[in-house]
């Protein structure tokens, strides 16, 4: 196991944990030095280079000396050093098996599917806010998720983990002018407190719904990056009878330190068996809400109605087939400039089908076409 600890991870380790480098000899080694608060001074050697007949030997003095120090064990101290560089997440969920510490092989592989889902549609919705994923996820993501790694699990009820390697924070010089914004964290962390914070959004919509029995909470909650994907991925699929509670947390990569009152917000979550079948709905509704986009809509209008003058604008009502909502005819409400409104209600005098392209929404028992584009009078050579 020591023959894995790479000395840029030691490095790293040692300089986020309080040690400073007093000397160093450039592809050879280098001495470490801590006055951690109750102790002496302590020095430690970090040799640079892994094929040294001796590395492991020297690394294994350094891991001795850093537990001693930090009263844990070296195992302990190897796991952090090898985490150094990544965020991890963990989901834990109460042991279905037959004994402590076990899951039927079943709900095991659910559960890494849970995981893997979750932290795919937060990486989404922090790129693109949206009800539910596209099918073909944007490339930034297939990437990311490329990359993630599933880790060991670990003791607990049932707990598995990820792990996301995090690019290092670097130090630049402070300018009274210039603070780093949000914008500046590398995606990779983005995606992760995108997460913790969807997460948090959904117990707080499911606890309010639970208590008002109203869907509105879990509608505001999109703003947050709750998705009806996510929603599935928490509460598992709809034909769960039941889904026992589950706790996420989130262990942040320490070579790039959250702001205090950030990480105290952003590194735990638990969702109840109680809320699971509120969040389970609350995905049915949310789907059902999606938006089916750039679909064209062909049909009659059967009713015009024009609006305020001042607007400007007409909303005809499309009697059509839509394959995207099934095989039965639909009425569709789209808006229209005036002068498209015009042709449509000339359109409708001769008995004449109208073409628009929009994404369709869906508002109550309603359908409607939103961003309506590529508006055109059906002509009897088109039929």
């Amino acid at each position: 196991m020591l023959s894995s600890v790479q000395p840029s991870d030691l490095a790293a380790y040692l300089r986020t944990h309080g040690w400073k480098r007093t000397v160093q000899e450039p592809g050879r080694y280098s001495i470490w030095a801590s006055a951690l608060p109750g102790t002496s001074l302590s020095e430690v050697l970090l040799p640079e280079d892994s094929t040294f007949a001796d590395y492991e030997t020297r690394v294994r003095e350094l891991l001795s000396t850093v537990a001693t120090l930090e009263n844990r064990s070296e195992r302990e101290v190897i796991s952090s050093v090898l985490a150094v560089n990544f965020d991890i997440f963990r989901l834990a969920a109460p042991g279905s098996g037959d004994t402590p510490g076990t899951v039927r092989l079943n709900d095991g592989m659910s559960l890494v599917k849970r995981l893997h889902n979750m932290i795919e549609a937060a990486a989404c919705t922090e790129l693109d806010r949206r009800v539910t994923l596209p099918p073909r996820r944007p490339d930034e993501v297939l990437n990311f998720m490329q990359k993630a790694l599933l880790g060991q699990t670990e003791v607990g009820s049932y707990v598995i983990t990820a792990h996301v390697r995090i690019p290092p924070d670097l130090q630049m010089p402070v300018f009274d002018n210039l603070q780093p914004s949000a914008e500046a964290e590398p995606f990779e962390r983005r995606a992760g407190l995108r997460l913790m914070s969807a997460l948090g959004a959904l117990r707080d919509a499911a606890e309010e719904s639970a208590a008002t029995g109203q869907f509105e909470p879990f509608g505001e909650s999109v703003k947050a990056g709750v998705s009806a994907n996510l929603c599935v991925a928490v509460a598992g699929p709809p034909e769960n009878i039941e889904s026992p509670e589950i706790a996420v947390s989130a262990a942040w990569a320490p070579v790039r330190p959250l702001a205090e009152a950030k990480e105290e917000s952003s590194n735990s979550v638990r969702i109840t068996s109680p809320l699971m079948p509120l969040i389970s709905e609350a995905a049915v509704r949310l789907r059902a809400s999606s938006p089916h986009e750039n679909v064209a809509v062909t049909g009659f209008p059967e009713v015009l109605k024009l609006e305020r003058q001042q607007e400007l604008m007409g909303e005809v009502v499309l009697h059509a087939i839509v394959p995207e909502l099934g095989s039965g005819p639909r009425k569709v409400r789209v808006r229209l400039p005036m002068d498209q409104y015009e042709q449509a209600r000339d359109a409708q005098g001769e008995f004449k089908s109208l073409s628009v392209t929009g994404n369709l929404v869906r508002t109550g028992n309603r359908w409607a076409l939103e961003d309506p584009h590529g508006f055109h009078v059906v002509e009897s050579s088109d039929d």
